[in-house]
């Protein structure tokens, strides 16, 4: 089990650049449920060497946002060479223990299988897929 009852939780949120108002809607409601086991959350527009660092559950929600619908191949190129930046950061800064939740409409297994690739260390079945269909916002 990673979280028992005790178990405090910091919260490490990464978008884009130009999204921060976003992310800082995110911050205001998330403390607003005054949840006695959140001890911060952290807003991140740019990847650096402290990415994902000492994370135990990372969850992405990586599914590409764009005006143009890319083909296939340029699809599965944009998977590949984000899993090529995360996957080395995972693996150099998450904890060895690590689990992975990879949530998209998308390709969903490739980023998965990229993942696996490009992160060696970690667990194979600590990764795991969701796919989400329908146009609306994520409910847990």
């Amino acid at each position: 089990e990673i979280f028992g009852m005790e178990t405090e939780i910091s919260l490490h949120l990464l978008d884009r650049k130009g999204c921060e108002e976003l992310l800082e809607v995110i911050v205001m409601e998330t403390e607003d449920l005054a949840s006695p086991v959140l001890r911060g959350i952290t807003l991140y527009t740019e990847l650096d060497d402290q990415t994902f660092l000492e994370a135990e559950v990372i969850i992405l929600l990586d599914d590409v946002l764009q005006e143009a619908i890319p083909s296939h191949e340029e699809c599965i190129q944009q998977v590949t060479t984000q899993c090529e930046i995360y996957g080395p950061l995972i693996e150099k800064n998450a904890r060895s223990h690590v689990r992975v939740v990879v949530m998209g409409k998308t390709f969903v297994n490739l980023k998965a299988l990229m993942l696996i690739t490009h992160a060696p260390s970690i667990n194979p079945q600590n990764i795991v897929t969701v796919s989400l269909v329908g146009s609306g916002p994520i409910a847990f």
